[in-house]
């Protein structure tokens, strides 16, 4: 058992460490679209295709997700380990300041029934990790040049704080000769124990991108933790939903709306999907009649659409749910006032009846605006 942890971790290290010494060649940081990294033969597994809506990854084993833009980065690939234990790989690339991370989420070989010591066990397995990484470095001419301590951190979430351990190094190559084709490299290692899995990331950058490269790391480092933290606020936002829901033209029921919007404002993750360009028009037009009825309508939009984006639907789907809700609160807005009118919504509405919201507000976003 210990020689297949022990192996689980080496090939996570490996093709870790062989990508980020690569990332920091000239070479690579003069190349436009840097190829994905070799499957290396000892890992048996399959690349994981992006969701083509832009939807972010969800991990089978856990809520966790991951979307394809983060800070400035782009997910690039996600590999599946097929072996037991080897969990799944995803990697960032930012090509403009020659800076990736990698993201790997493998289940806990342990009962953490029986751990009494739960921050120590999660600061056992990050000395594995370290270990592994220096001896890897070695057989690849590198060499370590500094490294911090390890720093025992708890992650808040909603539910409670989670275990987290972070460090810093940096490399450089053993063979000074080598040290223009192969700058020194620093990065930031960080271990949180999630449910029963373990969420490892690295960031790797260029040593010598100095302050601008560490803040650039630290708000990728603070995106990460977002996507880690907010798995645990899903069910406090699907309850402001259905406040919403069940009483929309109350000071409760707008006020769980805003709620909903602000927190998919500064997610990384939770995105609410709406046609602005699409709707504004018609929003405008029934705001001069009713203000409060034109941002009751956009607030029923917004709640449609985060109640499927909460629960990873699909792109369409979203646009679907928000425009099915805003087409109920239309007509109910009409029997109240009817001066309220707007051939858009109208549409839509007609549009929803058939279960063609999303194909309408789609059909409505590919066209060309009036007057370009």
């Amino acid at each position: 058992m210990f020689f297949l942890s022990a192996f689980s971790h080496r090939c996570r290290v490996s093709l870790l460490l062989s990508a980020v010494l690569a990332a920091c060649t000239p070479a690579a940081q003069a190349a436009e679209t840097p190829a994905p990294a070799a499957k290396p033969d000892e890992r048996p597994g399959d690349w994981v295709p992006l969701h083509k809506d832009g939807t972010p990854w969800k991990h089978e084993g856990t809520d966790l997700r991951f979307p394809q833009s983060l800070g400035g980065f782009s997910l690039r690939t996600i590999f599946k380990d097929k072996r037991a234990g080897a969990g799944i790989d995803l990697r960032y690339v930012n090509e403009k300041d020659a800076m990736k991370a990698d993201v790997v989420v493998f289940p806990c070989s342990e009962d953490l029934g029986k751990v009494t010591d739960v921050m120590a066990f999660v600061h056992g397995e990050h000395e594995k990790l370290v270990s592994d990484l220096q001896a890897v470095s070695k057989g690849q001419g590198y060499a370590e040049v500094k490294h911090g301590t390890i720093e025992d951190r708890g992650l808040r979430t909603w539910q409670g704080d989670v275990p987290m351990t972070v460090q810093t190094f940096e490399f450089g190559p053993v063979d000074p000769s080598q040290a223009a084709a192969h700058p020194n490299i620093s990065q930031w290692l960080g271990l949180v124990l999630y449910q029963d899995h373990f969420v490892q990331m690295s960031i790797v950058r260029p040593a010598a991108s100095g302050t601008e490269g560490e803040k650039l790391r630290d708000e990728l480092i603070k995106l990460l933790l977002r996507c880690v933290r907010e798995p645990s606020v899903v069910p406090e936002m699907l309850k402001l939903c259905k406040t919403y829901v069940d009483r929309p033209l109350t000071k409760e029921g707008r006020d769980a709306a805003d709620n909903v919007l602000a927190f998919s404002r500064d997610s990384p993750v939770f995105r609410v999907i709406y046609p602005g360009e699409v709707l504004t028009p018609a929003l405008d037009e029934v705001s001069a009649v009713s203000k409060d009825t034109g941002l009751d309508l956009l607030r029923s939009f917004i709640v449609g659409s985060g109640v499927v984006a909460l629960q990873n639907g699909t792109a369409d789907q979203s646009l679907e749910e928000g425009g099915r809700l805003m087409a109920q609160m239309y007509n109910l807005a009409k029997k109240d006032n009817p001066k309220i009118s707007s051939a858009l919504l109208e549409e839509l509405s007609k549009a929803e009846e058939k279960e063609r919201g999303a194909v309408f507000l789609r059909t409505k976003m590919a066209e060309k605006p009036a007057g370009k």
